[in-house]
């Protein structure tokens, strides 16, 4: 399956249209596509008429980003070689009130194009035609379920989230992964920041019978499972945070989260998710030493000995903070930068997960910016909370009974 993403190139260099370029690159790579974005002057009819011929010709999703204008859309119809009609509908809702030159526009569409249910203003419209599928969209981030509904459902295809490992290493993973069944499958590694990845594995559409094809199927989903299970959270598209809200909900657990370098970032994320009030008992963000020692109880020798950035000290703040009667309880303790501090380095981080009576504590050093750092350390948080209440070995990816 090929998508071809064609962007105004005066639009490439407005941040909302990278957003939605981005977005739409995902989306595609996501479920099996292979995408390649092309750059051309919205007002050069020519030069779209000639991207928009090479995309027919060789790509099955067309994706026009900002091209909302008549002279694009006729551009579309000429390729197919279809008709430009008005549609009604959309000339009742735009024409009040505004002047026909302005919004001749929007409603001159090409001939069954339907308009997509998004959150623009504008139309935003798709168009099915002769197996080509072409999207017409301005800012707005598309949406998976519309670009490739009834497009790639018969294409295997999983997704695995994984946490704690680079974008490189995913894919040289894969890479090696792949060496005896590479003719079959494919995958996309996307870096969602701070050692979050998504990696969805497709197997490519089969073009002949090939006995191969259907044994080869749960083997490379079974192989890559086997190989990142230690980091994987979820075979799902699904967030950190979702994640561990559905598990505390599943177990009826309490949650509750002491945080300093972090400053907030995991309860705001927490939050966030709806049904969050069903399981989060409290959040608080202990960063000064002092706050640490009063608000959970940190022994101020600890502090005055191994420093606010210690594997004692987040094993203390994680017990106190335990004392509130929670199910499971996160402590973050580090150092976010951008200078080194108590003679240790910028990115060390432990973090401490308490439930039912012990603790694990794990010291990570996180790479990039203060703010790279800090995301990093909330992401692992997370995981390291999901493994807790999933029993799951950190070393080797097992669960424990």
């Amino acid at each position: 399956m090929q998508a071809t993403v064609i962007q105004p190139s005066f639009a490439a260099y407005r941040q909302s249209s990278q957003r939605a370029c981005v977005a739409a690159e995902r989306w595609l790579y996501t479920y099996g596509c292979g995408c390649r974005t092309v750059s051309v002057m919205a007002q050069s009819r020519e030069q779209l008429q000639a991207q928009l011929a090479l995309a027919v010709q060789d790509s099955d999703i067309i994706v026009l980003l900002d091209y909302l204008s008549c002279p694009a859309k006729e551009a579309v119809c000429a390729c197919l070689g279809i008709n430009a009609v008005e549609d009604e509908g959309i000339r009742a809702q735009y024409a009040v009130g505004k002047k026909t030159k302005d919004t001749k526009a929007l409603w001159v569409i090409p001939e069954n194009a339907k308009r997509l249910p998004s959150g623009s203003e504008l139309p935003e419209l798709v168009l099915e035609h002769n197996g080509k599928r072409v999207f017409f969209l301005l800012e707005t981030e598309p949406v998976a379920a519309f670009m490739l509904e009834g497009v790639c459902s018969e294409i295997p295809r999983k997704v695995f989230k994984l946490c704690g490992l680079t974008q490189f290493e995913v894919a040289s993973g894969m890479s090696l992964l792949l060496r005896d069944v590479g003719r079959f499958a494919s995958y996309y590694v996307y870096d969602n920041g701070g050692l979050d990845i998504t990696l969805s594995v497709c197997l490519k559409p089969r073009k002949r019978r090939d006995p191969a094809y259907e044994t080869v199927i749960e083997q490379t989903f079974s192989s890559v499972y086997r190989y990142f299970q230690s980091s994987l959270y979820a075979e799902e598209d699904v967030t950190l945070e979702e994640t561990l809200i559905k598990l505390l909900r599943h177990y009826n657990y309490a949650l509750g989260v002491a945080e300093s370098l972090t400053g907030g970032l995991i309860c705001d994320r927490i939050v966030s998710q709806p049904g969050a009030s069903e399981v989060f008992y409290e959040g608080a963000v202990t960063y000064a030493s002092h706050a640490k020692i009063h608000r959970l109880g940190v022994p101020e020798q600890i502090i005055r000995q191994k420093g606010a950035i210690s594997n004692e000290t987040a094993d203390a703040m994680v017990r106190g903070l335990a004392a509130s009667g929670v199910d499971i309880a996160i402590a973050t303790t580090g150092l976010a930068g951008p200078m080194p501090d108590e003679g240790k380095p910028v990115g060390l981080t432990y973090i401490a997960v308490w439930h039912e009576g012990k603790t694990h504590v794990f010291k990570r050093q996180f790479a990039g910016s203060r703010s790279e750092v800090r995301l990093a350390a909330a992401n692992a948080a997370l995981f390291y909370a999901i493994c807790t209440v999933t029993k799951r070995n950190l070393y080797t990816g097992l669960h424990i009974s």
